[in-house]
């Protein structure tokens, strides 16, 4: 797509139809943060990565022998984690030509992992859930190595004990972890020392089944046993008291008529809008909230009736993906209006057709050598295909860099936290291409 043609005065925050699907089988997909592969975890514990370009399957990565449940990309989109229910956490390094590809590590656990994140500054510091409730910090930098788990102190008893956590999610900037519980609490930890920071009790919502912060760092969402969909105020959440019960959401959001459960819940790119996927078997739906509305709801999305069990945003268009039980990956979009006008400032659009007059000079031979010449030049020059194109103006954030918007790197502030984040994080932020294998045919 080329931006440059695109209509500056029309706006099209969010997707109207689906424009590609792959069929690969998956129970998981995520974009990478520079929106042009998709990783899809199978069933069988495959993980196939999609070239969105060409919409053709680019590297088959084989690590695991259970079903995928989660998968993590890297800062610079260079490392991508799997986990899955066989106990482990893989970590790939695509930038090697190796075929078929090889681990970059292992972390193994004592039971299945149902869910795995990257730190959002540096690959070596990894988050997992497992089935068992119990949520695990494991850092593998060279000096550093532990796997931390958290837990909750008991000043009364001077021990401490286990959360169990159904779901967790890191904060914008990597410091904070964000935890959601059986009983119905968000619990926080600061990623450096462990230590908690606060437990936020929600009452009446049951086990937090989904919880997610936006990429700005302002806003935390949750997805409770209520059915009931909440957005809270980060700094409300760090500012109440311990135990406090006395936090309210700055938004409620639920399926009032049909009381839709939902299957998954995120923040979208920018996160102005927030959607989440029905847990219903006969439908394929999305709904869409506006945040800054206090959720507003703005519409809701269909698809057939295969049951939804993924969402994904498209690190920086009004892109998203939705994958379906059957394990098709669908990707929406807008079809967008092209403005040729904005390209050649010559360019007449016109309503119906008219009869075209020729100009005298228009079909005059010109010199084959001078022509020869400048396409040669243009075949030898190097065409970028990998540098994303600026999609958003300085009034909504800046620059797209891998996938992070300006106001998101205004959100990371220098302090202890990211100095120690940022240790050894030297192949995350490095520049790296992906390398082309091609298959050599034997000769008969």
């Amino acid at each position: 797509m080329n931006v440059s043609l695109l209509n500056p005065f029309e706006t099209q925050n969010l997707p109207s139809t689906v424009r590609a699907t792959l069929d690969s089988g998956a129970v998981i997909a995520r974009f990478d943060r520079t929106g042009r592969f998709v990783a899809a975890g199978l069933r069988d514990g495959s993980v196939f990565l999609w070239d969105l370009a060409t919409q053709a399957v680019v590297r088959n990565l084989e690590g695991h022998v259970r079903a995928i449940t989660g998968l993590s990309w890297s800062r610079n989109s260079r490392f991508l984690l799997s986990a899955s229910r066989d106990w482990n956490v893989v970590v790939w390094d695509l930038a090697t030509k190796s075929e078929p590809p090889q681990r970059y590590c292992t972390i193994r656990f004592d039971a299945a992992v149902v869910g795995a994140f990257f730190h959002p500054l540096n690959s070596n510091i990894v988050l997992a859930i497992l089935a068992t409730g119990e949520a695990f910090v494991v850092d593998r930098r060279p000096g550093q190595v532990s796997k931390s788990d958290l837990r909750l102190p008991i000043a009364e008893e001077g021990v401490s004990h286990r959360v169990n956590v159904q779901s967790a999610a890191f904060s914008s900037n990597g410091s904070l972890i964000f935890l959601g519980s059986s009983d119905g609490a968000i619990v926080i930890f600061n990623c450096r020392t462990k230590l908690l920071v606060n437990r936020v009790k929600i009452n009446g919502a049951g086990a937090i089944r989904n919880i997610t912060s936006d990429p700005c760092g302002r806003y935390l969402a949750t997805n409770s046993a209520d059915r009931n969909i909440r957005i809270f105020s980060v700094p409300n959440l760090l500012g109440a008291t311990v135990n406090s019960e006395s936090v309210e959401p700055i938004a409620r959001m639920m399926d009032t008529i049909a009381r839709t459960r939902w299957s998954t819940l995120m923040f979208s790119g920018d996160g102005d809008h927030i959607f989440a996927g029905s847990d219903s078997a006969g439908s394929h739906e999305i709904f869409v909230w506006d945040v800054a509305a206090r959720g507003q709801y703005l519409k809701t999305m269909e698809n057939g009736k295969e049951p939804l069990v993924d969402l994904d945003w498209h690190p920086y268009l009004s892109d998203w993906l939705s994958v379906s039980q059957h394990g098709n990956i669908y990707l929406w979009g807008n079809v967008p209006k092209m403005k040729w006008s904005a390209f050649a400032a010559e360019f007449e659009e016109i309503d119906e057709n008219v009869e075209y007059v020729e100009k005298e000079t228009e079909f005059d031979q010109e010199d084959k050598e001078a022509a020869a010449r400048r396409t040669r030049e243009a075949e030898e020059a190097d065409v970028d295909i990998g540098t994303a194109e600026d999609v958003v103006g300085p009034e909504r954030g800046g620059r797209i860099m891998l996938g992070r918007t300006a106001a998101e790197e205004s959100s990371y502030t220098h302090d202890e936290d990211r100095s120690w984040a940022e240790l050894d994080s030297e192949l995350d932020v490095a520049p790296w291409s992906f390398p082309i294998l091609i298959d050599e045919l034997e000769d008969e």
